[in-house]
């Protein structure tokens, strides 16, 4: 079982009395695959770049830029990120609003991201709006200028008044295609992480969720910016590092228990992606432990 970290309002928030903050990530600055967690705040994101795999329990949904998603209080989820993935996220807490949260929650946009756990496409035109939106949220919020908790209030109920008024069903007939090649393409990583430890034959695979070859490739890849074999082999190195840091398993038994019948080939693997070996990577964690001793 995976240990889940839980953000406290203490630990997020710079101002004790004023529960809302936005962290901005930029290209490089997330780690490959951030631990899976929860909050004792809401947390609404808004994808401005890059691809990535959201997790959310037992659902997971290639994210993308344009994308709007939220996380309810003390709901566990994670992501998988390339290097370009660049997101903000909003987080604060439900009373700062006061009654108008109360009445916010219950329009239809917000109540698909919250309850229905959602993701919004957003079109072009919306998604820059949306940005602006955010950072000039982020500037208030970091500046604190005389009179910043208002303004920035303000800015936070029209970023999501431009969420709760979002017409979901004309977006799901604009963008019909793109959204059912996004369920498909989610149908795909959902499969790979349930048989990870598996050979995959791509093209059954690409059947499955009916969708021809060529396009399924190129989709998928387009969606969470690497091939499904590469998905395949970036999950069951991530398998790995969790292994490595919970366990004191020998490396050979961890290659098999994620699906590497060689050990040699999963050691090349790892360094592939780590840029160091197992053995490495686990003695560099002890390092650190031993540092904040």
């Amino acid at each position: 079982m995976k240990l889940c970290k839980i953000c406290t309002r203490e630990k997020t928030f710079p101002i004790q009395d004023f529960p809302l903050t936005i962290m901005y990530s930029k290209p490089g600055t997330m780690v490959s695959t951030a631990p899976l967690h929860s909050h004792e705040f809401l947390e609404f994101v808004l994808v401005i770049g890059g691809y990535g795999i959201h997790q959310v329990k037992d659902q997971v949904s290639p994210i993308a830029q344009g994308d709007v998603l939220a996380i309810p209080e003390l709901v566990k989820h994670c992501y998988t990120s390339d290097d370009q993935l660049c997101i903000y996220n909003i987080l604060f807490s439900s009373d700062i609003l006061g009654d108008t949260w109360r009445e916010l929650a219950e329009l239809p946009g917000i109540k698909a991201l919250l309850k229905q756990q959602t993701i919004l496409h957003l079109p072009q035109q919306k998604y820059q709006k949306l940005e602006q939106l955010v950072h000039s949220l982020l500037l208030e919020v970091n500046n604190r200028k005389k009179g910043f908790k208002i303004y920035s209030i303000a800015l936070l109920i029209e970023f999501l008044m431009e969420i709760a008024r979002h017409d979901f069903k004309a977006s799901r007939n604009v963008s019909s295609e793109l959204s059912e090649v996004r369920q498909n393409i989610n149908d795909a990583t959902f499969y790979i992480s349930q048989n990870y430890k598996s050979v995959i034959f791509f093209d059954q695979l690409s059947r499955k969720v009916k969708m021809g070859r060529s396009s399924f490739f190129a989709k998928f890849k387009q969606l969470t910016g690497v091939s499904p074999m590469e998905y395949q082999m970036q999950y069951r190195i991530e398998k790995a590092k969790i292994m490595l840091r919970t366990t004191m398993a020998p490396i050979y038994q961890i290659a098999q228990q994620v699906g590497f019948n060689d050990t040699s080939y999963m050691i090349r693997q790892f360094k592939k992606y780590e840029k160091v070996t197992p053995a490495h990577y686990r003695e560099i964690l002890a390092l650190k432990e031993v540092e904040k001793q």
